[in-house]
């Protein structure tokens, strides 16, 4: 028999529950498994690579989920190239995915993201143009929790 899958046999990810907007079905990430499956974003022009549990993917991005559990071939290679996004709003979205709050939020145990985060260059004016490119980010990919996080 082959290892365990995050999805249950109709194709629903195991664990999925309501969360009570519009009925829609949200997936809850499982991180006990065996054998997790991990997707690769490739972001900007240099196409960084970052390595991500699908399964968080898919839970709260509606657009990962279309992409990662549909018949295409990033679903296929569990691959998505995210060419004309910023390398920094993927780090602080991947952040975000793992720990469900803003880096400013977060205790100095990650002082290299809460550098990027905080850097101040005109009164606030670089953490503001990093919160907008966020919320279009999360706006594009549809990923509504961390649009009101």
């Amino acid at each position: 028999m082959g290892s365990p899958s995050i999805y249950d046999q109709s194709g629903e990810m195991a664990g999925s529950s309501s969360n009570g907007n519009s009925g829609a079905h949200i997936p809850r990430p499982r991180f006990w498994l065996q054998t997790p499956t991990f997707a690769t974003l490739f972001v900007g022009a240099k196409k960084e690579r970052f390595a991500v549990h699908e399964a968080l993917l898919v839970c709260y991005s509606r657009f990962f989920r279309a992409a990662l559990t549909g018949k295409s071939k990033e679903a296929e290679e569990k691959a998505i190239t995210l060419e004309g996004d910023h390398v920094e709003t993927v780090e602080f979205f991947v952040h975000w995915l793992y720990h469900q709050q803003l880096p400013d939020k977060m205790p100095t145990e990650y002082p290299e993201i809460l550098e990027k985060w905080m850097k101040d260059d005109d009164c606030g004016a670089r953490k503001i143009e990093q919160l907008v490119r966020l919320y279009i980010f999360c706006d594009k990919y549809d990923i509504p929790k961390l649009m009101r996080a």
